[in-house]
């Protein structure tokens, strides 16, 4: 099933086609998208504690993607951008994902990022995780700088953390209110060196 989109840039309308979910499957199926370039990165262990004692990285740039429909009306920055920070609250442990777009219009036409939302994740090692939206992601809009965003939150249970300690994410896809869409991971160790920086500060 394939759903339309219709993103607002600037002085132009587009239409994006992405992926919808189905009746018998609560994920979305997964389309890859091309992207060309991977990049890997090393982090310092710069750690945060706050008002409540959650420990936290700081985080960082996962990906940024741009529709190659919608390439040509974005200068000097990508439509989408998605920053990541791993987190934990005594032992349980969360990725916390930001997303911008640089649209004041962008989550109003995707669509929000509910409580419950899944995220599809594909690790270097051919094993797929899926992780559900346990926050509810207000949309947040930033009309002078024309950008719209939101925060989301994902719980990681036992088997999830070994498997991003073992294996970096090559890609994600996203569902949202109005379809699902796949990015390429471009910071691909971001998440595992996160959680191995959590890790190594366990008493």
């Amino acid at each position: 099933m394939r759903l339309k989109v219709n993103i607002v840039l600037l002085l132009s309308l587009l239409s994006l086609t992405i992926v919808g979910q189905n009746k018998n499957n609560p994920y979305p199926e997964f389309r890859p998208v091309n992207q060309d370039k991977t990049r890997i990165t090393a982090i310092e262990c710069d750690l945060k504690v706050d008002k409540d004692g959650i420990d936290y990285h700081t985080g960082d740039k996962l990906l940024e993607y741009t529709h190659p429909d919608l390439k040509r009306y974005m200068i000097d920055k990508e439509l989408i951008e998605i920053y990541a920070s791993v987190s934990r609250a005594g032992n349980q442990y969360f990725i916390d994902l930001n997303y911008i777009f640089n649209s004041s219009k962008g989550v109003a036409n995707y669509g929000p990022h509910g409580e419950g939302a899944p995220v599809k994740v594909h690790l270097l090692n051919k094993e797929s995780l899926y992780f559900k939206n346990i926050k509810n992601s207000r949309p947040r809009i930033k009309k002078q700088e024309s950008i719209s965003y939101f925060n989301a939150s994902y719980l990681l249970d036992d088997y999830e953390i070994k498997q991003l300690l073992k294996s970096p994410i090559l890609k994600m896809e996203v569902s949202y209110l109005y379809g699902s869409e796949s990015y390429e991971v471009s910071n691909i160790t971001l998440i595992r060196d996160q959680l191995q920086c959590l890790k190594n500060s366990e008493i």
